[in-house]
Formats: C-alpha cells, sequence, structure tokens
C-alpha cells in the first residue's frame, strides 16, 4: 500500500466500526455467546489486517494474505452477525475492493471481488436468505471501490514516476553544469598557455640576445630580468597544470540537491567531512546514487533511502539501501549494467543486493588516487 495513507487509515476504520454497531448493540443476548465471540474474533481480526496493510511498504505476497485475512473476517461476521443478515457488515467487503488495487493487478482484484460477492451469494443461499437486491447492491459497492482504488493507484504511480524523472532531469542539469565549467576552466587553461606562455617565451628569447649584448650594468640588469621571467613562466604552467589535473570535486552539495528533487521519499545523506574526489570519480558515484533514488521511486515502492558516501582503504564508498519491498531474483538493467561498466572502468565495483522484504542496497567503490590504503 506503499505506506500509510491517514486518510485510507480514518476512513477504513470508521467504515469498520459502523459496520459493527447493529451486532454490537444487540449483544450477545440475540444469540448463542460462542457465535457472538466468533464474530468479535473476526471482527477484530479485520481491523488488524486493514491497518497491518495500510502501514504496509513491503508488499508483494504478504499484503494478498492479509487481504485474505480480511475477506475471511469479513464473510464470517456476515454470517454471524445482525442476526444472520447481510446489514452494515457487508460493507467490509467493500474496504477489502477499495485495497485490492494496490496489491493486484486490475484483472486479478476484478476476479477477487466477484469471487467475494459469489461466496457472499452462496452464503445467503445455503442459509435461505435471499436477500439477492442487498447482495447485488454490495456487489456494486465492491466493484466502485475497486475503481476508485485502481484510479488512486495510478495517480500515486503517476506521482512517483513524476518524482524519478524530475530527479532525473536535476541530476542532468547539475551535470551539464558542471561539464559547463569544466569546458571553462579548460579554455582559461589553454588561453594561459597560448597567450602569457607564448609572450613569456618570446621575453625570455629576446633577453637571451640581450644578455650577449655590449656593456656589463646591461647584462646584469638583463640576466635578473630573465630570471623574473623564467619563474613568472613557471607559474603560469604551474597554475595550468593545476587546472587540468588536480582539480578536486566535492560530490555532498550534488547528493543534497538530487535528494530535494526527489520527491515521494524520504532520503538522509551522510558524507564523510572534506572528502574530495576527482571529476570522473565523482561522476560516477552520482549517476549511482540518482540509479539508487530512481529505483527506490519506480520499483521498490520505498520510503526511505539512505545514502553513505566514505573513503575506506583509499577508495571512495557510496553505499545506498531502502526499505522497500525487495526482489527474490536481481536482474539488472540497461541502468545497473551501465553503473557497473563505468566503475570498472575506474577500477572500481559495484555490489548489489536485495531479498523479499528486505528492500535494496547498492555499494558502489571506486580508487580515490593518492587515498590513503
Amino acid at each position: 500500500m506503499q505506506g500509510p495513507n491517514r486518510l485510507l487509515l480514518a476512513a477504513g476504520l470508521v467504515t469498520w466500526a459502523m459496520a459493527g454497531v447493529p451486532t454490537l448493540s444487540r449483544g450477545a443476548g440475540a444469540q448463542p455467546h460462542w457465535v457472538f465471540a466468533l464474530w468479535c474474533v473476526a471482527f477484530v481480526a479485520f481491523a488488524v489486517a486493514f491497518c497491518a496493510v495500510v502501514f504496509s511498504v513491503r508488499g508483494g505476497r504478504r499484503d494478498v494474505a492479509l487481504l485474505g485475512v480480511e475477506t475471511l473476517a469479513a464473510l464470517i461476521c456476515i454470517a454471524f452477525g445482525s442476526g444472520g443478515a447481510v446489514g452494515f457488515t457487508g460493507i467490509l467487503l467493500a474496504v477489502v475492493g477499495g485495497q485490492l488495487p494496490f496489491a493486484l493487478r486490475l484483472r486479478t482484484a476484478t476476479i477477487w471481488v466477484l469471487a467475494q460477492s459469489l461466496a457472499l451469494a452462496a452464503l445467503f443461499s445455503f442459509s435461505g436468505d435471499g436477500q439477492w437486491l442487498t447482495i447485488g447492491g454490495y456487489a456494486g459497492f465492491q466493484l466502485f471501490a475497486l475503481g476508485a482504488g485502481h484510479v488512486a493507484r495510478r495517480e500515486s504511480d503517476a506521482r512517483r514516476e513524476l518524482a524519478a524523472t524530475h530527479a532525473e532531469l536535476v541530476a542532468a542539469q547539475a551535470l551539464l553544469a558542471e561539464s559547463a565549467r569544466e569546458r571553462e576552466r579548460s579554455r582559461i587553461s589553454r588561453e594561459l598557455h597560448d597567450s602569457a606562455g607564448h609572450h613569456l617565451t618570446a621575453l625570455s628569447l629576446q633577453l637571451e640576445l640581450a644578455k650577449n649584448s655590449e656593456g656589463q650594468q646591461a647584462k646584469d640588469a638583463v640576466v635578473k630580468a630573465r630570471a623574473i621571467a623564467g619563474e613568472l613562466l613557471g607559474e603560469v604552467r604551474d597554475t595550468v597544470r593545476t587546472l587540468r589535473e588536480t582539480r578536486q570535486v566535492e560530490l555532498g552539495p550534488a547528493l543534497q540537491a538530487l535528494a530535494r528533487a526527489a520527491s515521494g521519499i524520504e532520503i538522509s545523506i551522510r558524507v564523510e567531512p572534506n572528502m574530495q574526489l576527482d571529476p570522473d570519480t565523482a561522476h560516477a558515484l552520482f549517476r549511482c546514487a540518482q540509479e539508487a533514488i530512481t529505483n527506490a521511486l519506480r520499483h521498490s515502492s520505498a520510503q526511505h533511502l539512505s545514502l553513505e558516501l566514505r573513503e575506506l582503504d583509499g577508495a571512495a564508498v557510496l553505499t545506498a539501501r531502502d526499505d522497500g519491498r525487495g526482489a527474490g531474483r536481481l536482474e539488472p538493467g540497461s541502468g545497473l549494467s551501465g553503473l557497473r561498466e563505468r566503475l570498472e572502468l575506474l577500477g572500481g565495483d559495484v555490489q548489489l543486493e536485495t531479498a523479499p522484504g528486505q528492500g535494496f542496497s547498492l555499494v558502489a567503490t571506486a580508487p580515490v588516487p593518492g587515498g590513503s590504503s
């Protein structure tokens, strides 16, 4: 059910409470004690299963089993409550119908609703209580609730898809901005080299010629000027080398921006202080974080994702873990396969782990040039 929904929870519990009013108002005096006790157990079991489904973030077979408990409990309440009449208790089946689209495909959910209606009809046909109009009405309520739940599920999926797409756009924007800054740095370094370096080299050659001219004092001044020019040329070349080779990137701000763009999921980020990476490593790890967020939004139905970046044994390690439904079998798509190839080119690796009900985890490792060993 993709996490707690306060409105759904409140509406379901109010409906559940009102459905039990007729039987509770009569109490145990209107029927045998064991029948009333059985009805009470089934009535409470329905509420417990309903709350468990609403608050579930795992999904899958667990939710289907809980919905089965709800259906069975509702049928028991209908059979033994309200003096053998359907009464308000039949609305519990509509509550089940509204939850089915969040756990099953529409076709399977529709079959489930029809099966509930047939079970209700068979139950009262067997008891000789032919309330066909009431039974048909509750079948219609169930189908209406099913349709409303289906629309709500599609809207929820659309929001998560939009959030994932938005996160990808923000990531692309951040990478484009970084690429633009990199091109500007390269342009400046070329200008420094081609302009200042050329002129200083020419100055050095001219001073070399002047050194060989007449006049000792002139020669001494020219020698000093040549030394200064040489030092300046060395400084320019050092600056160019620094811009080209030793620039470091802080990944923390980029991860924070990516997390802010991903609505619909809570993301916690922990980055080791003062950790800087070369551009290629930062770009690869940023892509890993982006893929983890996209997976959590589109496939895991997760409510929380943690991202941790730290340096360990001379390598940068990015760990991403979500609390989604997980999967029994991991089949990496093009995105995850591309991440592995990207990290292998840098001498790193990526490890993926998942299991039903255990969420999804990604651990990406890339060596840090000059890192501690």
